[in-house]
């Protein structure tokens, strides 16, 4: 059977051990009187709802025989709540941070520049991220630390050179606790959890303690730093293009003005230059194009793409949109070679639960959550959504065939790019209005062709790296349609990338309130588009039944 004759299936499980779980780790790492309150809110919510839906079980099962399971819902929840708190304060206790020790303090810190330094506002001075190998020439396992200092000099620092300063540690502290996703807890989903006051670095050489995750995310960023280069050198890509290709092929927006950001911001693009889950699917998509046409057995083809997609998740630095996309085409594919049954929407929690084990502060990531919500509208809304838009084409006949076919086929596509779009938009928009203070409404028109043309560039664009260095003159041959697609992209965020394109919300004005609100008409839409897609199938079941023809038995000769 696929599904479960329960009402409540292993899925629901799932995912409410995940919500659960997350919920464990925002109390523990923000444990505060107001966390304390918010938690203890949530467990009287958690009793409330379990009591009605004990209470509705009941009738259920003295009406129509329901079996009676599970009754262990409201123990298996708290439990896994508890588990949070547990998962969090454990590590802090048994694995402390070897800079908690310097803080308040200063100490000579050495190891390697992780991010190109950025100048801050007030034009004094930059910013980097350092991982730390050595504090005061003792080895350390690495951590990651936020450092600033002059300007002038900071300038002069590039990403991956080793150095050595002497750095005043301290722990950030939020300035807007008012909300959850402020400075400290967004660098705290990066994995820092601490910044250092620079006056001067020195460039060093040492050795560094390696090992397997280490290992390979040196090979992701020689991969990184490869296409980067290549890009570099082609020709003849324009350098506006040349920054937007770095974004989609690698995620590298480090030279990106806050002008060009903004305007893909606005003309809702910005997750075209930020690798995540779609620019995986489209690897995922190219190997299998490309493993197929080799005519290799089927499960030979899996294992060799395994790898890949593990290397392609380093090369993009293990960001947890890219974790969340590869934790499920590696699902996919070992569901695949064993013959097992695969659900998106059981991978998608999964894959949740194993980003927050392994990085607990995951939760705060907005990437993640962006990512995470996307991919949840797709499941939930695309189907019921993409089904009513498919009912407009009978609409648009005309006396052809041949013209029926091709009308058909392009508004079969560019309703499915407008079902994914207000999919993706249900359960954003929150989040997008409370992160940035906006949302595109034009991203309903754009996806129509920028979609089909980012999977065009990512393809294109790996083949121009690959001949860069192989045949440079058949890259420079490729660059011109490559140039061609780049320039639709620029324009499309020049033409859209404007206020007047988006909806603007002060987030001040997003609370808890709005928050219940939001989720209850986002299941309600939900309940309504499914009820009324039952019933539509209903009623074209009942209309085929009483529209067939049955041919009569033949009368036996006599």
């Amino acid at each position: 059977m696929y599904k479960s004759e329960h009402i409540i299936t292993l899925r629901h499980y799932l995912v409410l051990s995940v919500t659960a779980f997350t919920f464990g780790i925002i109390y523990a790492t923000t444990a505060s009187a107001k966390s304390l309150s918010f938690f203890v809110q949530l467990l009287i919510l958690t009793a409330a709802l379990s009591s009605v839906f004990l209470f509705l079980r009941k009738v259920l099962i003295q009406k129509y025989g329901v079996p009676k399971k599970p009754f262990v819902l409201p123990l298996f929840l708290c439990i896994c709540v508890l588990l949070g708190i547990f998962r969090i304060t454990a590590e802090n206790i048994l694995f402390p941070s070897r800079l908690d020790s310097c803080e308040k303090g200063a100490a000579w810190l050495t190891g390697t520049v992780k991010t190109n330094p950025k100048a801050t506002k007030d034009g004094f001075s930059c910013y980097f991220q350092m991982e730390v190998f050595q504090i005061n020439d003792e080895d350390i396992p690495s951590e990651s630390i936020m450092i600033f200092m002059p300007k002038a000099r900071g300038m002069k620092l590039s990403k991956n050179q080793d150095i050595c300063c002497w750095a005043r540690i301290e722990k950030h502290s939020p300035i807007d606790k008012s909300n959850i996703y402020n400075y400290e807890t967004t660098l705290k989903g990066k994995g820092i959890f601490h910044t250092g006051s620079v006056k001067n670095a020195n460039l060093v050489t040492f050795t560094k303690s390696t090992t397997a995750v280490s290992k390979l995310q040196s090979a992701g960023e020689a991969v990184s730093s490869l296409v980067t280069s290549a890009i570099n050198k082609a020709q003849p890509l324009s350098h506006n293009n040349a920054l937007i290709l770095k974004g989609i092929l690698v995620g590298d927006k480090a030279d990106f003005s806050d002008t060009l950001y903004q305007k893909f911001s606005y003309a809702g693009l910005s997750h075209i230059v930020a690798v995540s889950g779609m620019h995986l699917s489209i690897l995922f998509a190219a190997i299998t194009l490309i493993l197929n046409s080799l005519k290799l057995r089927k499960r030979l083809s899996l294992v060799i793409t395994i790898p890949l997609v593990v290397l392609f998740a380093a090369t993009a630095k293990f960001t947890p949109s890219v974790c969340r996309a590869g934790i499920m085409i590696l699902m996919m594919l070992i569901a695949s070679i064993f013959l097992k049954r695969y659900s998106p929407i059981n991978a998608l929690f999964l894959s949740l639960g194993i980003i927050l084990c392994v990085s607990p502060y995951s939760v705060y990531s907005q990437s993640l959550t962006l990512s995470f919500c996307a991919t949840l509208g797709i499941l939930v809304y695309y189907k019921y959504i993409a089904y009513f838009l498919n009912r407009l084409i009978p609409l648009f006949k005309t006396g052809s065939d041949f013209i029926n076919n091709i009308v058909s086929a392009a508004l079969k596509f560019v309703l499915s790019s407008v079902a994914i779009s207000i999919s993706v938009t249900i359960t954003t928009s929150y989040f997008s209005l409370l992160f940035f203070g906006s949302v595109s409404w034009a991203q309903f028109l754009t996806n129509i062709w920028i979609i089909p043309t980012v999977t065009a560039v990512f393809c294109l664009g790996y083949a121009v790296c690959i001949f860069q260095y192989l045949f440079p003159l058949l890259a420079s041959i490729l660059c011109h349609p490559l140039n061609f697609l780049l320039d639709i992209i620029s324009a499309t965020a020049n033409r859209f990338g404007q206020v007047s394109f988006t909806f603007q919300l002060e987030s001040e004005s997003l609370n808890l309130i709005g928050f219940v609100v939001y989720m209850g008409l986002a299941i309600l839409l939900y309940l309504v588009l499914k009820t009324a897609y039952d019933l539509s199938e209903e009623t074209a079941i009942m209309r085929a039944s009483h529209t067939q023809t049955y041919k009569s038995p033949a009368i036996p000769k006599l």
